[in-house]
């Protein structure tokens, strides 16, 4: 079960793994290059209804661990997302 647990209010993932180890091996995936491990991580996220979170954690990542390079990018796919969202009633989180 994702959601709050009873141990410290710790948030945890669909599979039981915690929320911020996750959010942790998501970004250290993504330094390092490790796009299957970055991957993975963002889709446990996204499973678990912190599809929000991982937008967030991505335009961050690309400011702080790409100088910026990327960061349009990213915005644009969000911004496309929210397009289906919105005009498509497409949403997964």
């Amino acid at each position: 079960m994702f959601g709050l647990t009873g141990h410290g209010m710790r948030l945890r993932t669909i599979r039981g793994y915690d929320f911020g180890e996750v959010s942790s091996a998501m970004q250290k995936a993504i330094r390092r290059g490790e796009t299957q491990y970055a991957g993975y991580w963002a889709l446990e996220l996204w499973a678990s209804g912190f599809g929000n979170y991982v937008w967030k954690r991505l335009l961050t990542v690309s400011a702080e661990d790409c100088w910026g390079i990327i960061t349009q990018e990213v915005k644009a796919l969000h911004d496309s997302y929210g397009f289906f969202v919105k005009f498509r009633g497409f949403s997964c989180c």
